[in-house]
């Protein structure tokens, strides 16, 4: 019988592994989930590009739920510059492609849905982070550019390397089962969500100094909406 310490070093061993796979591992392709969903590969070489795509360079466990009703429990971890979900299959790591497949996934304490959303006059299809949830749902949504690499200008100039950059964050709201759209926290679209609630939760945000630029306020500011709502 395998001894109680031995047990323990050998999960030890099996995490420590895990968390410092290369992301080169990303582009292999081989594998299937559950036999059904086909892994995607991706066209940049990330061992060239300073910076990372991820919203957590280490592999987490996480949830998938499909739509069919599928879930399944791996490592995971969001890709933020591709939009995707990746997640630990043997000794590789494989990249989801889900096209309205996924319902949501569950990465550590983040809730990714994939959803149809607008951005100004535009129409897009991605993941957005459930922030609060209820009559009045928020979502978050990070972002990364990639800058190509630049030669130096000159001898007395350095060559920049290509790079993971990040932008600033999106908020998103979907309104008592309405479209989900983009939400820039201005006072006139504050006003139209709150509608006659506004005046007590402008109280609220002022007595609790609430500040709209910080990301843990403005959720406490929806929460409390869908509270009194």
């Amino acid at each position: 019988m395998m001894s109680f310490s031995r047990s323990i070093l050998m999960v030890v061993v099996f995490l420590f592994s895990i968390t410092r796979l290369p992301a080169l591992q990303i582009y292999v392709t081989e594998g299937k989930l559950l036999d059904k969903y086909e892994p995607v590969s991706y066209t940049l070489n990330y061992e060239d590009i300073e910076g990372s795509p991820y919203l957590n360079d280490t592999l987490v466990k996480g949830l998938v739920r499909f739509d069919n009703g599928d879930t399944i429990t791996a490592y995971m971890r969001f890709n933020i510059y591709e939009d995707g979900i990746e997640y630990l299959e043997g000794e590789k790591i494989q990249a989801i492609d889900n096209d309205f497949q996924i319902r949501y996934a569950l990465i550590g304490r983040d809730k990714m849905v994939y959803l149809k959303y607008g951005y100004g006059k535009i129409s897009k299809k991605g993941y957005l982070i459930e922030k609060v949830a209820g009559k009045c749902k928020l979502y978050l949504k990070h972002n990364i550019k990639f800058e190509n690499a630049e030669p130096a200008l000159t001898s007395y100039h350095q060559p920049k390397p290509a790079m993971f950059v990040k932008r600033p964050i999106q908020w998103f709201v979907s309104n008592d089962g309405g479209p989900v759209v983009n939400l820039w926290l201005t006072k006139s679209e504050l006003e139209e969500i709150f509608g006659n609630q506004y005046t007590a939760l402008e109280r609220y945000r002022k007595k609790e100094k609430l500040k709209l630029r910080r990301e843990e306020d403005v959720i406490l500011l929806f929460e409390y909406f869908n509270s009194i709502n």
